[in-house]
């Protein structure tokens, strides 16, 4: 069943349902075949209903599948993410002594903001998610201009906690932080402003330095303005239609989750071996249904095994048991 059910997945979702349906009933006939009977069947139908009916209600009446406030959700989400980025990075420019374990720290809240702008592209594939007057492309476009100016951002403040800055050049950058902390992209963007008019004011190198400084807070200033112009325009969601066709996302989502390497594994089974008897080229649900049915072939044929082992130990206890207790009894 567990083998049948799982190349059912080759007809999509509704087979993917049904082979899940299948082994279910296939395992619960199996324990209760001698529990229930053929009269007790009207009630357990009666009781699958009514069951059916209040996850139907719940569904459609409290949960009703919106795309336009799953969109919204994880917008939400997506900016919570990058204020913490953000927040991170000033703790790193505020402290030049930070230890290697708030880098990784970092590093692991910008896998997760890459994260959330995928299940954000993958949202937007759906019509009904984009708002009127609204251009998925567009927003697709400004969604990783919003994570590629934040990572860059991010990555500045960390290699200018190590940099010996003016003192004017410092508040400036501590500012355009905190105002992202807090969400004013419009105050980070003044900011930046300023810093980069004082850095074109400036036009000699400071003694001793090659120039990294002044091109790191170039490009710093340059993250953050373009960070804020990407952010007004993608959180408004109202770009200009000017696009035809309907938009493709790069990932699909399954059950509004990422799949991990779904799509990855399924193009790499397809794909023939190198060197003949390598490995065949099979489709994902073949090569899954194989290989389940060859673990719990292997698994039934070890739990056999391992009974009958019991089974004969227990039978050659008994068999040497027996004269002891008589003997034990005549002293």
């Amino acid at each position: 069943m567990l083998t049948v059910g799982t190349y059912f997945r080759r007809f999509g979702p509704r087979g993917f349902i049904a082979g899940m349906l299948l082994f279910m009933g296939d395992f619960f006939g199996f324990f209760l075949h001698s529990a229930v009977t053929m009269s007790d069947l009207g009630w357990l139908a009666a009781e699958v209903g009514v069951g059916l009916l209040v996850a139907i209600a719940v569904r459609f009446a409290l949960f009703y599948p919106r795309a336009a406030k799953a969109l919204a959700r994880t917008q939400r989400s997506y900016t919570a993410r990058a204020r913490k980025v953000a927040s991170l990075a000033l703790e790193l420019f505020d402290n030049p002594e930070h230890s290697e374990r708030q880098v990784q720290h970092l590093q692991q809240r910008l896998v997760r903001l890459n994260e959330a702008a995928l299940m954000i592209d993958a949202q937007l594939g759906d019509a009904s998610a984009i708002a009127d007057g609204s251009s998925a492309q567009r927003l697709h476009q400004r969604l990783f201009d919003v994570e590629l100016a934040l990572t860059n951002m991010a990555r500045f403040a960390q290699v200018m906690s190590s940099l010996d800055l003016p003192p004017s050049q410092s508040e400036q950058v501590r500012g355009a932080l905190f105002d992202l902390v807090a969400g004013d992209s419009g105050g980070a963007k003044a900011h930046a402003t300023t810093l980069r008019a004082e850095l074109r004011a400036t036009t000699a190198v400071p003694a001793g330095d090659d120039g990294t400084v002044i091109v790191v807070l170039h490009r710093f200033a340059g993250s953050v303005i373009d960070l804020a112009d990407a952010i007004a325009e993608w959180t408004s969601l109202g770009a200009s239609t000017g696009e035809q066709g309907t938009f493709q996302p790069a990932v699909l989502l399954f059950g509004g989750w990422l799949p991990g390497s779904t799509q990855v594994s399924a193009a790499a089974s397809l794909e023939p071996g190198h060197r003949f008897g390598d490995r065949a080229s099979l489709a994902p649900y073949t090569r899954t249904a194989i290989q389940m049915g060859v673990a719990v072939g292997a698994e039934s044929l070890r739990a056999s095994c391992v009974r009958r082992v019991r089974l004969r130990f227990a039978a050659t206890r008994t068999q040497f048991a027996a004269p002891l207790r008589h003997e034990t009894r005549q002293w």
